[in-house]
This record gives structure tokens, C-alpha cells and sequence, in this order.
């Protein structure tokens, strides 16, 4: 276990002795009502497509079995999900929160389970404080991406929210609430880390266990009537390189010190030295900036959303994404209709060196292929996004606690835009492809 996390228990354990000591001398004077409170949520649901090559995916924390299973039948892997939170109140400016999430993930151990534990406290009417596993607060959908009930649509845009695995973070926030006469201004600031499962590939052993360092964000919310505004921006360091391309990057050096007296092989020297560097991921820093709003005044709901993210590697994203859905009341019935585009910041890497016949250190009657080189740029180039969704559904809630969803979703591919997706074959990827996806769920909060 890191120095900081050790400090972070460490801390977060006297606090929390601080205040049950606190809460106790409180409740020997004012006996609390109540002090726990349990809830949870869930989804069961169904996905089917039409095309065997190609499929989209609810986020990029899917598991190597749904990437498998998904090319191929019908699955009820990809929504269904079941959490519950349990909340003590210690005293009325102070509790204990934790909540657990049970969905089909490359790990599924305790750490990934739990989505949230920390300790809150309110030092001020207007302040509070989190101290622990606390959501990752960098959109508009941050507060319940994973409860189903408390959202229109079956899943949250998959161009805006699929790409980022972190859900949580280890570490503290603090927010600031401002009331006015027409209503509420909220100006938060976060801290810590996260670490993910990624599966990569499609193989159950390709795994990349992410790691998001010195993550630090700052966001303000408006809420006004019907409406909600929130800007957010957000900056951390990846701090671990992805196993499943240990092969592949020691070619790379290989080949970039690779010296033959009397052939200038220089520029095949930088070009495979440049390609390493494009498919690490340690060290990579990455920017998110999203602008969001959402009206809801009973019969009309509407949400939008733009962002932008920026890396210092082609191999993690650098893109644009927006999108735009509305629906309409009637009812226990709402219809809705959303369009959700991403585009990349970025072109796609070219071949611009031919390493074809330069021996191979290890094999001296072998040659270097093309194939190496070839292999790295299409991995430099397979997180670059470009494709558009358009989703048709209906919402039904047919119980206070419950509600049924339909939709159909069609989403199109561009050349080199695959980052998205999961593809059967390699050669998918110099071609346009359009997958039609329909689904079926059951949310319910108890």
C-alpha cells in the first residue's frame, strides 16, 4: 500500500474517531432519530444488435466476456447492475456513507466493488467536506451514472461518458453553496486518485489496471427553477503503463538502439523510439473540461452537454464530444429522442519509414517486419473516436420505484474512428460501419 494511502486511512480514521467521540457527547444531550439509512438501486436489462463484426459498449470498464459475448448474441450483461448504500448519521453536521456496485467489470474484488466510503462533515451551514472514496465529480450525470432509475435514457451517452473509466477517486472535496433570491450557486473543488480495471483486447487476460494520479478538479453548478448549469474541469497523470502492450513497446526499443556498422538506420532508430513513446501511457497527462444543462419543469425534459479532452499521448484520447436529447411527458409515458457525436483532436498516425530487411539483433538471419511497426501504429491509433448515435426510446414508470425502458440506437463508424467500439476484425477499421442496437431494462430503487 502507497505512503498516501496509508495517510489517508490513517487520517481518515482519527477523523472519523474525532467524530463518533463528538456524536457521542451530542447524542448524550439531543438522542438522534434513526442515525442509519439503507437504499439501493439496480437494472436488469437486455442488448441485441444487428451487425456480428462490430458493437458499441456502455463504457470503457466493460468486461473481456461482454466484449466476446456482445460480437455474437443477445446479452444482459452490458446495463444490469445492482448497488446499495448504507448511510450512518453520526451527528447532524456529520455521517458515514459507503455504497457497493455489483456490474459485469474485469474485477469484480471488494476495491472494485465499492463506489463509495468516506466521511462527510458540514463545518459551516453552507460548507461541507468528504474525506475517502468520493464520486468522480466531472459532469453533469456524476452524482448517479450508475443508477439507472434517476436518468431518461438506458444508458448515459456512450460518446460522452464510454471513454473515461474512473467512477471514483480516493481522496477529498469540499463544496461551497451560495443562495440567492432565484436560486443556488454550488462551487466544488476535489483531490486524490483512482485506479480501474480496463480490459483491453477482447482477451480476458489483457487487462490494464489504470491508474488516475494527482487528480484535481474544480466545478460550479447553478441550479435556477427548472434548470441546472455545471461547468467542470479536471487534470491528473496516468500512472502506470497498460501490461497487455509490454510486448510491443520492448520491441519498439529494440529496434530504437538497434545499431548496424556501416547503415545509417537513424530514421528507423526515431521513428520506433516516437512510436514507443505513442503507446505508453505512464506519465500521460490528460485535461477534461465539460459544460452541461439540463431543463426539467415536469412535461418537458431537455439535457446537453459539451467537453473537450486533452493528452500529452496520442494513444489516450484527445477529443470533442457533445450531445443534445429531449423528451416529453405524457403521463407515466415519456418518449425521448437524443443525437451524441465525438470527434477526434488528433489524425490518425501514418507509416512514414519503411523498417522492412534490417536484421534482427536476435536473429540475425531474420528480418525486422513491417508487421512490428505496422502493429504499433494501429495501437497508437486505436483510441482515436469518431462516430455519431442516434437514440430513439420510451420511458415508462410504472411504479413509483420502478420504471420499464426501450430504445434503439443506431450509431455510425467513421474510418480510423473505432476507439468506440468493439470490432471482429482489424480491417474494420479503414472502413465506415453502422451498428443498430436495441434495448430493453428494469430500473428500480428500493
Amino acid at each position: 500500500m502507497t505512503k498516501w494511502k496509508v495517510g489517508l486511512l490513517g487520517a481518515v480514521g482519527a477523523w472519523m474517531m474525532g467524530i463518533a467521540l463528538t456524536g457521542q457527547a451530542v447524542a448524550d444531550e439531543v438522542p438522534l432519530v434513526s442515525p442509519w439509512r439503507y437504499s439501493g438501486f439496480g437494472t436488469v436489462g437486455l442488448v441485441t444488435d444487428n451487425n456480428g463484426e462490430i458493437s458499441t459498449s456502455r463504457d470503457i470498464n466493460r468486461s473481456a466476456r461482454e466484449a466476446q459475448y456482445y460480437r455474437d448474441a443477445t446479452i444482459w450483461t452490458m446495463d444490469t447492475r445492482i448497488g446499495g448504500q448504507v448511510e450512518y448519521r453520526i451527528n447532524p453536521d456529520a455521517e458515514l456513507v459507503g455504497q457497493a456496485v455489483w456490474r459485469d467489470q474485469p474485477r469484480n474484488d471488494i476495491d472494485k466493488t465499492i463506489e463509495l466510503a468516506y466521511v462527510a462533515w458540514r463545518p459551516a451551514p453552507n460548507v461541507s467536506m468528504r474525506l475517502g472514496r468520493i464520486n468522480y465529480d466531472a459532469f453533469l450525470m456524476s452524482d448517479h451514472r450508475n443508477v439507472g432509475y434517476a436518468y431518461t435514457w438506458v444508458r448515459p451517452p456512450i460518446e460522452f461518458y464510454s471513454w473515461i473509466p474512473m467512477y471514483s477517486i480516493d481522496g477529498i472535496d469540499a463544496a461551497w453553496d451560495v443562495d440567492d433570491e432565484s436560486g443556488r450557486w454550488r462551487i466544488k473543488a476535489q483531490g486524490g486518485a483512482s485506479k480501474q480495471s480496463v480490459a483491453m483486447g477482447g482477451a480476458p487476460k489483457n487487462i490494464f489496471e489504470f491508474a488516475g494520479n494527482n487528480l484535481h478538479g474544480i466545478s460550479v453548478t447553478r441550479t435556477q427553477g427548472a434548470w441546472r448549469l455545471k461547468a467542470a474541469i479536471s487534470e491528473f497523470t496516468i500512472g502506470r503503463e497498460a501490461e497487455p502492450l509490454d510486448e510491443l513497446r520492448a520491441g519498439l526499443e529494440t529496434v530504437a538502439a538497434l545499431q548496424i556498422p556501416g547503415v545509417d538506420i537513424s530514421a528507423i532508430n526515431a521513428d520506433a523510439d516516437y512510436l514507443r513513446k505513442q503507446v505508453s501511457f505512464q506519465g500521460t497527462k490528460m485535461t477534461y473540461s465539460t459544460l452541461g444543462a439540463v431543463f426539467d419543469d415536469g412535461v418537458w425534459w431537455a439535457q446537453a452537454e459539451v467537453g473537450r479532452t486533452a493528452s500529452t499521448a496520442t494513444i489516450a484520447p484527445r477529443s470533442r464530444m457533445a450531445y443534445f436529447g429531449i423528451g416529453r411527458r405524457f403521463d407515466d409515458w415519456m418518449p425521448f429522442v437524443t443525437y451524441a457525436t465525438i470527434r477526434p483532436q488528433n489524425d490518425a498516425l501514418r507509416a512514414k519509414v519503411d523498417w522492412f530487411g534490417i536484421p534482427c539483433p536476435q536473429t540475425p538471419n531474420n528480418a525486422i517486419p513491417n508487421c512490428l511497426r505496422d502493429t504499433a501504429y494501429y495501437v497508437a491509433n486505436s483510441t482515436r473516436t469518431e462516430q455519431d448515435t442516434w437514440s430513439l426510446g420510451t420511458r415508462w414508470e410504472f411504479s413509483s420505484q420502478a420504471a420499464l425502458k426501450l430504445q434503439f440506437d443506431t450509431t455510425r463508424f467513421k474510418p480510423e474512428g473505432y476507439g468506440g467500439g468493439m470490432s471482429r476484425a482489424a480491417r474494420l477499421d479503414k472502413i465506415e460501419s453502422r451498428v443498430n442496437v436495441l434495448s430493453l431494462t428494469v430500473d428500480f430503487v428500493f
